[in-house]
């Protein structure tokens, strides 16, 4: 297989690299960070971000989100195959300056939407006359660290909110316009948020959390035929109540889309998840 350069090594960043060593890539970990930070890490080290990223075939971007705009543009640069984390950076403004770059180069950038490979949102696809869903987002996980920094995040929203307004933007209807119904903040950040969410003829409502009771991650979708409904990291979802099994490789899809990225295929996820961000 090729070789992956994985830039950032919390908690997506050594999933991404494990998956990756699994499919057979040679996996490296940039030292974003002082060389000492990383000494639980099993994978080789590099230091010179230009020829970190000139000796690689794929580069994954796990950064903080005020981190994506320095690593993708240099690996844009060089029309390299990236993965990037969710959201494509911390406000619209540097998107904007990763779109442009994209645009101009023969690199290709796969946003990591897991949930875009569960076979639920096929199913989504495949339905007529859906008429409204609802869909909660919430987790203990009280999003602190580096995203309660209102400059290196942009709240519940952007950085765990936008994978399920993604998710029906593919698969229920292209979303035209998101609605704030009411919002918490602390320290400046959003921690939780409740957005209407307008398709064509569709209406949907997204409740998300951070610092929640419990951790749950559903969505409920009525159509003409009755009600369908998943629970996020299930092997099944139901059809009017009665559960419908599959199989998925890895947690909610990202072994399948880990394949994905590796092959020499077009990428069709940055358009929607730009779009979003702009609304956002």
């Amino acid at each position: 297989m090729g070789k992956s350069l994985v830039i950032g090594f919390g908690g997506m960043g050594r999933l991404h690299a494990e998956m990756l060593a699994q499919a057979g890539e040679s996996v490296s970990v940039f030292a974003h960070k002082p060389k000492s930070d990383f000494n639980d890490c099993p994978y080789p080290i590099t230091e010179g971000l230009e020829e970190s990223i000139r000796e690689s075939d794929n580069v994954i971007i796990a950064t903080p989100h005020d981190k994506h705009l320095l690593y993708s543009l240099e690996a844009i640069k060089q029309n390299k195959n990236i993965l990037l984390e969710k959201p494509i950076a911390q406000n619209l403004e540097t998107a904007k300056k990763i779109k442009e770059a994209l645009d101009n180069s023969n690199a290709r950038i796969l946003i990591a939407e897991q949930f875009d490979f569960i076979p639920f949102g096929k199913v989504l696809k495949n339905t007529s006359s859906i008429n409204n869903y609802e869909i909660i987002a919430h987790t203990s996980f009280k999003g602190d660290g580096w995203r309660a920094n209102p400059d290196q995040g942009e709240g519940v929203l952007l950085d765990l909110g936008i994978h399920f307004l993604a998710f029906a933007d593919r698969f229920i209807a292209p979303i035209e316009t998101i609605k704030t119904v009411n919002e918490r903040k602390i320290n400046n950040v959003s921690n939780a948020k409740n957005i209407e969410i307008i398709h064509p003829g569709i209406n949907g409502k997204l409740d998300v959390c951070y610092g929640s009771d419990q951790d749950v991650f559903t969505i409920e979708v009525n159509h003409k035929f009755g009600k369908s409904s998943y629970e996020f990291s299930k092997k099944f979802f139901k059809l009017n109540g009665l559960p419908v099994p599959f199989c998925v490789k890895g947690a909610n899809g990202r072994n399948h889309m880990i394949e994905e990225f590796l092959k020499p295929s077009n990428f069709e996820n940055f358009q929607s998840q730009f779009k979003l961000q702009s609304m956002i």
